[in-house]
């Protein structure tokens, strides 16, 4: 996995998980890469983008109310990928690694969690972007509301139906667990 580097053993530079170097080594996995990309998914998000440019334009009184519904749905998802992600790492053990290793699974295993950063990601974005055109002024321009409002739908549509590919990679990980089950337990001796 693509570790912090060490000083002097088992002592972790503590610079290492500060600031921006803690935001980018994150980026890495949950920016979206051409061979995880969805099509589907994005063109519905698109859809989902035209939709709330339309709304926001229309001045239609429905917009608190799905921006609302938008904002609740996004912390739920966001916070269900979070749960997801730390019980599947809670099940990542020394054993199981070597397993997985001997049975030639996905490693290192931060790429495998790429759709649930990719998730979380989106979900941030999207309520960011939820705030602000939820504090929108009447009085703001046209095209600020469109563009912003686009962008919401967008980033919202777009969290959810990833959700799917999400799934995907939870039972991948379990046909990983269930191939590493088979193997008897490799002894660290054995590996080298």
């Amino acid at each position: 996995m693509n570790a912090p580097p060490e000083k002097g053993g088992d002592r972790r530079d503590e610079e290492w998980l500060q600031g921006d170097k803690a935001l980018f080594h994150f980026l890495r996995f949950a920016w979206p890469r051409a061979k995880n990309f969805s099509l589907i998914t994005f063109l519905i998000a698109l859809a989902g983008g035209a939709g709330g440019a339309w709304l926001e334009n229309s001045g239609s009184p429905k917009i608190d109310g799905a921006v609302r519904t938008a904002a609740t749905m996004i912390g739920f998802i966001v916070g269900a990928v979070i749960g997801g992600l730390a019980m599947m790492t809670r099940a990542i053990d020394t054993q199981l690694l070597r397993k997985l290793r001997s049975v030639n699974a996905v490693t290192p295993l931060a790429k495998f969690f790429s759709p649930f950063l990719h998730v979380i990601l989106l979900g941030v974005a999207s309520g960011v972007l939820l705030l602000v055109v939820a504090g929108l002024s009447d009085c703001a321009p046209v095209e600020w509301k469109t563009g912003l409002g686009g962008a919401a739908g967008f980033f919202t549509i777009w969290a959810l139906v990833e959700l799917l590919p999400v799934i995907g990679s939870l039972l991948y990980f379990m046909d990983m667990l269930e191939a590493a089950a088979r193997k008897a337990d490799i002894k660290l001796d054995e590996e080298r």
